[in-house]
């Protein structure tokens, strides 16, 4: 088979929110999927994560939380959407019991009216604006709203904004806000840290951390212990001699200067390989356990590698090669593209296929 392919490894998922547990002890651990969990496949991930005991689930929009309620129907799993209230889909909201954050004091008000007409009072969880200045509540709106004791507010969140740098003042300047406005709400508990926060600070857990990118792979570190997750890989369509002086791909960018041997490779830009990547990145012959150079112009659907240093004898066609993985991580491909490995892991496109191992 050609066409490229995203394993995720279950397995690894399962130890990664084992180790973050423990780091997060004695809060809980809830599971951000926000970005079809990150590129991985929210079906394929979300009862993993469900079965090793994620009660809550932060996702940034309606149409994610509606997909998550048909993944996971158990009615005791919280499903909230970080992006807000969606009005245009209230209804849907409440009929299939997802919970918005409250953002705003618009939010408050048209959930209280759309709330105070159900029998059962659904859940929200509430945000305040501690330092972001992207969303959620600001201590002065407080002084327009009524108090929250006839809202079903299991939880009030915030976000750091620094929280990959200990040493940051901007840090200890954030929990201090969020503890004094979390009196506003004294009967929800309490959620700051995301996977920065988490990973980096040695600080209040509070009640509940949020990871995203951490349950994923997407910080991995000999401290943290963190596993790889995804691996991102395509299969070798050709291998063609090329002369000295001649040109491969878009432009001619790439002139071998000796003679050369190309590898033509079943993946490209709308496979969510970063284009710019072209003539600075490397992969992975799996086969060969070789790292092969990417020359030339990465194209929409291939991508050309210079093997004349492998062993004829260890490539051929159809062999197995890894653009991200355990060979070359995430964050080494985000690096050489100028990007984070959030943005590499949420770009693999919906064409890819996605395989789960590991369980």
């Amino acid at each position: 088979m050609s066409a490229p392919i995203l394993r995720v490894d279950l397995g690894a998922l399962v130890h990664n929110w084992t180790r973050l547990s423990a780091l997060a002890h004695p809060a809980q651990l809830a599971a951000v999927v926000k970005a079809d969990a990150y590129g991985l496949g929210i079906g394929g991930v979300a009862p993993t994560l469900a079965r090793l005991g994620a009660r809550q689930f932060f996702v940034a929009h309606v149409s994610e939380a509606m997909a998550l309620r048909r993944t996971l129907p158990d009615p005791s799993i919280e499903i909230y959407t970080l992006n807000g209230l969606d009005v245009a889909h209230l209804a849907e909201m409440l009929a299939f019991d997802i919970a918005p954050v409250l953002n705003s004091t618009q939010d408050v008000i048209i959930w209280r009216q759309a709330a105070s007409a159900r029998t059962l009072m659904p859940k929200a969880a509430l945000q305040l604006d501690t330092g972001m200045n992207r969303l959620g509540l600001k201590p002065a709106d407080f002084n327009d709203l009524p108090p929250f004791d006839d809202l079903n507010i299991p939880w009030v969140i915030s976000h750091l904004a620094v929280g990959d740098d200990p040493l940051h003042p901007t840090n200890a300047r954030q929990i201090e806000i969020f503890t004094q406005l979390c009196a506003h709400v004294p009967h929800a508990r309490k959620s700051l840290l995301n996977s920065a926060g988490l990973t980096h600070l040695d600080g209040p857990r509070f009640d509940l951390v949020r990871p995203g990118i951490a349950l994923f792979g997407g910080m991995i570190s000999p401290e943290l212990t963190l596993k790889t997750v995804a691996q991102l890989s395509g299969r070798i369509l050709a291998l063609r001699a090329v002369a000295t002086g001649d040109s491969v791909g878009y432009a001619a960018q790439f002139q071998a200067r000796r003679p050369t041997m190309i590898a033509t490779i079943g993946l490209g830009y709308a496979d969510g390989y970063p284009r710019q990547l072209g003539d600075r990145a490397r992969m992975w012959i799996v086969e060969a356990q070789a790292y092969a150079p990417v020359v030339g112009r990465v194209s929409m659907d291939l991508i050309t590698l210079d093997v004349t240093d492998i062993d004829p004898g260890r490539i051929g066609v159809g062999y197995e090669v890894e653009a991200f993985g355990e060979n070359i991580t995430v964050e080494e491909l985000a690096a050489q593209a100028g990007t984070i490995s959030y943005e590499i892991l949420t770009r693999v496109s919906s064409r890819v296929s996605r395989s789960y191992i590991g369980l």
